[in-house]
């Protein structure tokens, strides 16, 4: 589940656990599912693959020494945005794009160029609903102090807006969701700074910035109404998938588990959940707290039927 992670691959291990229940970042495998039809999308060992929600048809989209990650489908499904970082364990990556039946990869371009920022990185990528603006959240490195930003950017005029500036340190992930009515953003930020996680409504049009009130919610993502959520929550407590209103208000428990905080729990832990399109289904990420081995598991709205899919981590509708 590394919702947002940054490439740092062998190092900050406790994070990468952490992140990997939690957050956009820093896990063993990118995973964006789909259920009832829609192809699977998911990192497996640095590599973008797809399976079907039977477990079959594995297909292998991206190979090489770069490390790709964090795969979100496009509306229509015809492509698939990723981040690919090197093998190096730099922070620094690029968004590409990958027909969804195959085929190469290309960086997409900002401001008419194929040239992205070198300075930064990129995590947490969430389309709009229309499929005509990507949104994601960055690292800056400009500066001695580094700046976490919620970016938006036009995908026919490759323009970039900012909504949201936030100060950040190297340990910090984050997740983005767009609502299915497209007025709102749900933004996740996972850390342990001062700050620590966090998750808010960021209202495209206005930019206003609503704290959503679950306690210790690392990520979160919309259901199809846009009037509910899961959020998926960690604490030394352990690890929760909640069903939730808008405002905040938990509806239910969905699955729990156990936390990757200090010495490892005897249970696994649970995390970064979200809804297939038609909003009956949830996909979400367990941890083995041993070997830190990530799974995608499958279950109803309810909480029931529960059953393990493939390997893997980070669903993203």
């Amino acid at each position: 589940m590394r919702s947002g992670r940054l490439m740092q691959p062998g190092s900050r291990t406790v994070l990468a656990l952490l992140a990997g229940v939690c957050t956009l970042v820093l896990s063993a495998a990118f995973v964006s599912a789909a259920v009832a039809g829609p192809r699977i999308a998911f990192e497996r060992q640095g590599d973008i693959w797809t399976i079907s929600s039977s477990s079959s048809g594995l297909h292998r989209l991206t190979r090489g020494a770069a490390h790709d990650g964090q795969p979100v489908w496009a509306p229509g499904r015809k492509s698939i945005a990723f981040l690919r970082g090197p093998s190096s364990g730099s922070l620094r990556t690029r968004i590409m794009l990958v027909p969804a039946g195959g085929g190469t990869a290309r960086p997409l371009s900002f401001s008419g160029s194929t040239t992205q920022p070198g300075d930064r990185a990129i995590t947490g990528l969430a389309y709009s609903p229309d499929g005509k603006r990507l949104a994601f959240a960055d690292l800056s490195f400009a500066s001695a102090r580094v700046q976490g930003r919620v970016v938006v950017i036009d995908l026919k005029t490759r323009e970039t807006v900012v909504l949201l500036h936030r100060s950040a340190g190297l340990d910090v992930s984050w997740k983005l969701s767009w609502s299915p009515d497209g007025g709102t953003l749900l933004v996740s930020r996972f850390g342990q700074d001062a700050e620590g996680s966090a998750t808010w409504l960021l209202d495209v049009a206005s930019r206003q910035v609503t704290p959503l009130g679950i306690a210790d919610a690392c990520t979160a993502a919309w259901l199809p109404d846009s009037q509910r959520l899961l959020a998926s929550t960690l604490s030394q407590a352990g690890s929760k998938v909640l069903l939730a209103k808008r405002d905040g208000s938990v509806l239910g428990t969905l699955a729990s588990g156990g936390c990757a905080f200090g010495a490892p729990s005897a249970a696994p832990s649970v995390g970064d959940a979200c809804s297939s399109p038609d909003g009956l289904t949830v996909a979400y990420t367990v941890v083995s707290p041993q070997s830190g081995a990530t799974s995608l598991w499958l279950m109803n709205l309810d909480g029931s039927a529960r059953h393990r899919l493939t390997a893997g981590s980070d669903p993203a509708w």
